[in-house]
């Protein structure tokens, strides 16, 4: 991996643990946990999936569901031991829960700077994918360079 797919791993990692952590308890900054939770009460009446399932989780399901994907696929993308393909999936995963939240801002007519966070991060998601795409992409062409010239 390049520095760049490094640093966006290691601080959207980062922000990922803290914020789920924030959801997850009162104990770090209680007035960023209720504000937090007054959200996902309002998240909880337009959730996205009620008109396929019929079933409309509790705000407490709702927000321990986030903040466990949060803490775990946060740690999956901080960790330097971790395969890289724990990692991209932890990435998807973390953009799909971006875009579902966004999602439920924007069924309650939320305000953009509301959203602002969330594209913040679904930016940097898309880029840290984008990178890595990329680098990928240079490593096999150099390959094929390579095996060009020893075979002349």
């Amino acid at each position: 991996m390049g520095i760049g797919v490094t640093v966006l791993s290691l601080t959207l990692g980062s922000m990922f643990v803290l914020l789920g952590c924030l959801k997850a308890s009162p104990a770090l900054h209680d007035p960023t946990y209720r504000e937090m939770r007054g959200e996902f009460k309002q998240f909880v009446k337009v959730f996205p999936f009620y008109k396929y399932t019929n079933y409309k989780p509790t705000v407490s399901q709702y927000i321990r569901v986030v903040y466990y994907i949060e803490i775990i696929c946060g740690s999956l993308l901080f960790l330097p031991l971790i395969p890289g393909l724990l990692k991209n999936l932890s990435n998807v995963i973390l953009l799909l829960l971006v875009c579902l939240l966004g999602w439920n801002r924007y069924a309650l007519d939320h305000e953009l700077k509301h959203c602002a966070h969330l594209i913040m991060f679904g930016i940097f998601l898309f880029c840290r994918l984008l990178l890595l795409f990329t680098e990928m992409k240079l490593k096999e062409a150099r390959r094929r360079l390579e095996g060009g010239k020893k075979t002349e």
